[in-house]
């Protein structure tokens, strides 16, 4: 057992197997309270947290409370580490909702709740345990580069309450829903994970303009995500398991959606945030303010007539405000790039077959699997095309595609009322398993439960494809 006794500046650390007593100096570079929030600092409605030297400290951010150790050692502890146990040393960290994640010299997530108690500085809980029903998996690991940043998402009943899906329905949160995201090495998708899905980084999805924008780093709050790109521009998307279609147990259409069952697909797409009147940094931050999408405060660091600051608005208005804070600069500005890139997309070409026994030529143009999105041709006829990686059991490879490996997918496109002889309400639903090779898919059987309308379901279209160069 590890007792603590605070003494005038310093923290006494005491083991029962010992007598010898470490100290720990409290550190003169905390700042009274956290703006942005980045890898070693963050905040929540509740609490200001900053890492120093390898551990956690906890300041309320009402009154004038000193700062304490998050716990007893400022690092993750307590009797549910089974997977990498107590670390050593906390590199990084992020706080939104009731949700606090560390990560560890040795590149391992530690998960904490109760961020949102009074009391939370003594009574934080951590796991380490990460993957499956119940989240009783073999823990989370880096496996790729942090560099471009990740951010634990915190969507609680408490908190936010609902979301309003792409056609206007509102939608509770449940029980709620908490990911970590992440850019990739090369910014141009964002991976991210829950701890009751497999423990990996396979579920990821493009940038805007299907992965043209480069982004340089990411802050998340409430499943809102918040991206700066290498040319100086601003995005948000509201995206996660849940919204986009991926999850088996709910319901989604392109063409309906009713209030608590049927939720909206494609989900909500990027929106490109106005320009703010001065210069930027990388050093961007959105927290949630209340229920519902727009309770979002967007925060970005920068220069306005030479003094250093913020500029900051809520995420549907259309002007920024900029606040001068005379602080030096977290991250130097960006000098926007002007490099041009373009998208990745695939074409694939084969056949629709009606009932088994019509076979029409058809052919799936400028597909993109992270950006869910392609043009459909059966015939002379043409659709668009919208896709979803569904959910899986087992770990996967975070770069599952690029290796040429198939994945289930459920794809839908807004079709005639009539389709071929079949009464499909507008929709085409089809299930099945996507590569960058091939795609197979067929018409949603009606012994399938949930993801879309029982009057979409059938057995009488299937779609087969190879991958094509033209």
């Amino acid at each position: 057992m590890i007792r603590v006794i605070a003494l005038s500046l310093s923290i006494f650390i005491t083991s029962c197997k010992s007598t010898e007593k470490l100290t720990i100096q409290s550190p003169t570079n905390l700042p009274d309270s956290v703006l942005f929030r980045t890898e070693t600092e963050s905040f929540n409605k509740q609490w200001n947290i900053a890492l120093r030297d390898g551990r956690i400290w906890i300041k309320s951010r009402t009154g004038t409370p000193p700062w304490e150790l998050l716990g007893t050692t400022g690092r993750p502890e307590g009797k549910h580490l089974v997977r990498f146990g107590i670390p050593d040393s906390i590199v990084a960290i992020s706080l939104d909702g009731i949700h606090i994640t560390a990560l560890s010299s040795t590149g391992h997530f530690y998960r904490g709740v109760n961020m949102t108690e009074k009391h939370s500085k003594d009574r934080v809980e951590w796991e380490d345990k990460w993957g499956g029903i119940g989240a009783k998996g073999s823990g989370l690991s880096t496996v790729f580069s942090t560099n471009r940043g990740w951010s634990v998402s915190d969507c609680h009943p408490f908190g936010i309450k609902n979301y309003t899906d792409s056609r206007g329905t509102t939608h509770s949160v449940g029980f709620g829903t908490a990911h970590l995201y992440r850019l990739s090495e090369n910014g141009r998708r964002v991976h991210y994970n829950d701890w009751w899905l497999p423990e990996d980084w396979s579920l990821q999805f493009d940038t805007p303009d299907t992965g043209t924008v480069e982004a340089l780093n990411i802050s998340v709050s409430g499943s809102t995500i918040f991206i700066v790109s290498a040319k100086g521009k601003l995005y948000t998307r509201l995206y996660d398991f849940d919204i986009s279609g991926s999850n088996t147990l709910l319901t989604y259409s392109l063409t309906e959606s009713k209030k608590g069952s049927i939720r909206a697909l494609p989900a909500p797409q990027w929106k490109e945030e106005p320009p703010v009147k001065g210069e930027i940094s990388s050093t961007i931050t959105i927290f949630q303010t209340g229920a519902g999408n727009s309770e979002r405060t967007l925060r970005v660091e920068g220069v306005q007539n030479e003094k250093t600051g913020y500029f900051e608005k809520m995420i549907d208005d259309t002007h920024w405000t900029f606040y001068a804070t005379n602080q030096p600069l977290l991250c130097s500005l960006i000098v926007p790039t002007t490099e041009t890139d373009s998208s990745i997309t695939y074409s694939y070409s084969g056949v629709f077959i009606v009932d088994k026994k019509d076979t029409i030529p058809a052919k799936l143009a400028n597909y993109s699997s992270f950006s869910s999105t392609g043009t459909l041709f059966v015939g002379a006829d043409s659709f668009p095309f919208y896709s979803v990686f569904t959910m899986i059991h087992t770990s996967r490879s975070y770069d599952f595609w690029e290796r040429g490996e198939s994945a289930p997918i459920r794809a839908s496109s807004k079709v005639a009322s009539s389709f071929y002889g079949v009464d499909i309400h507008e929709e085409l639903v089809l299930v099945g398993t996507a590569s960058k090779d091939s795609i197979s898919l067929r018409q949603i059987p009606s012994s399938q439960w949930n993801i879309a309308p029982s009057n979409r379901k059938g057995n009488h279209f299937e779609l087969h494809l190879t991958h094509s160069t033209n």
